[in-house]
């Protein structure tokens, strides 16, 4: 039974959600995640008493499902509790190793203080689950104090998602195209889908807002598939309509590749849409690459069966393990846009990044590319593909059909 808030020694409780927690779960049997959790438990308590005093008198209790609470007693100070959060997140990047397999998590943690967040500990654990959902909508791994402004944005999340639910049925989605160029051949080679919603109720709602909502709502998979088939349509009608050759390059989210149908709804798809495997890129994190390696090599090796091509986004920003991305079918590394954005004053990542794929010998691709000085920069270190608002901007699929069609000359 948790303690009572009301009683005169300040209290404070943090609800702590391991990101993506759900997607390792619902690949493992009932034993090793149980097992996982409670080694989970184990690290937070271990991490608590290795803190200072008064926070080494806090008490992890585990809650339904994958949640975990965290009440420390005789918290008077907002700082401290911060650098408990911080704490903990440093401490749980280490892997958890259950049954031979190895997992890394990256937490999301809110907070909430009495009285000033609530007199009980029901409203305290309210306030804490309403900020811990708001951190992981925007991306997980922080910590974050509530604040009366993060309840009025949960209603309003709450009203987005139920939109989200109804938007393939209104038809309110959208692919757009962005050009993918290969300067070797100075010409399109590829194109990433990126998906767009116009909200009828909401308006226009950025991506970096709806896809963490998607994925919390368990509504990514079907909207997933959505963009799978409808890209691979479109494709395959460039390819009929004898449009120079691409490939389509389609992110794929994390619980998408837990899903234990995911390679068999691809395999569908392609058949439905004849399109040649070959042109079809699927992208995935570095991220959601780690999760859960096994499941992650197991699961590309059978995407390579099909015939289609594997590219890791974002390498670079997460837990990067050489050891690990020999291991995994790979076609071609991304250079995140964060590494381009100042590759004139400093390029020491982004060749990283290009050397390594050519050891690996993989393809090597940028993102984010704006000027041509980054061209120039990259084409230096021997990066010949690149996509960014320099080469075009995502755009409807007819105004791409018509750069497509169009032959000039990219770059001088």
């Amino acid at each position: 039974m948790l303690p009572d808030a009301s009683s005169r020694n300040p209290l404070a409780m943090l609800l702590i959600k391991p990101d993506r927690i759900k997607l390792v779960l619902e690949s493992q049997g009932y034993t090793a995640s149980d097992q996982l959790l409670a080694a989970m438990g184990s690290r937070l308590q271990k991490l608590i008493r290795q803190a200072h005093s008064p926070l080494a008198e806090a008490q992890v209790f585990r809650f339904e499902g994958a949640a975990f609470g965290v009440l420390v007693p005789n918290a008077r100070d907002h700082e401290v509790l911060a650098d408990l959060g911080h704490h903990l997140k440093l401490g749980m990047q280490q892997p958890l190793k259950v049954l031979d397999r190895e997992h890394l998590f990256t937490l999301s943690i809110g907070s909430a203080m009495a009285p000033e967040h609530g007199r009980d500990t029901e409203t305290l654990f309210k306030n804490a689950e309403v900020v811990v959902n708001r951190v992981r909508t925007e991306g997980g791994n922080a910590f974050r104090l509530f604040n009366a402004e993060m309840g009025e944005k949960r209603e309003q999340a709450i009203l987005l998602e139920r939109a989200l639910g109804q938007a393939i049925e209104r038809k309110e989605l959208a692919l757009h195209y962005q050009p993918q160029v290969d300067l070797r051949q100075n010409r399109i080679a590829g194109v990433e889908v990126l998906l767009r919603w116009n909200s009828a109720e909401h308006g226009m709602i950025p991506p970096g807002r709806f896809i963490p909502l998607a994925e919390e709502a368990g509504l990514i998979v079907s909207i997933g598939q959505w963009v799978l088939h409808h890209a691979c349509l479109q494709a395959k009608q460039w390819e009929d309509a004898n449009l120079s050759p691409i490939t389509l390059a389609v992110n794929i989210s994390a619980r998408q590749m837990q899903h234990p149908d995911f390679v068999a709804m691809v395999d569908q798809v392609l058949r439905e849409t004849g399109l040649n495997p070959a042109r079809l890129e699927l992208e995935i994190t570095e991220s959601v690459a780690m999760q859960d390696v096994e499941h992650t090599i197991s699961t590309l090796n059978s995407l390579r069966r099909l015939g289609v091509n594997i590219a890791i986004d974002d390498f670079g920003t997460g837990f990067s393990s050489l050891s690990y991305l020999q291991r995994f079918p790979l076609d071609k590394i991304k250079v995140d846009q964060s590494f381009v954005r100042n590759i004139t004053q400093d390029a020491t990542i982004a060749l990283s990044v290009i050397l390594l794929a050519r050891s690996l010998q993989l393809r090597v691709i940028a993102e984010g590319v704006e000027t041509l000085e980054q061209v120039d920069a990259l084409r230096s270190y021997g990066c010949e593909e690149m996509q960014g608002f320099f080469f075009g901007r995502p755009m409807p699929a007819g105004e791409f059909e018509h750069r497509l069609q169009q032959v000039k000359q990219l770059v001088a």
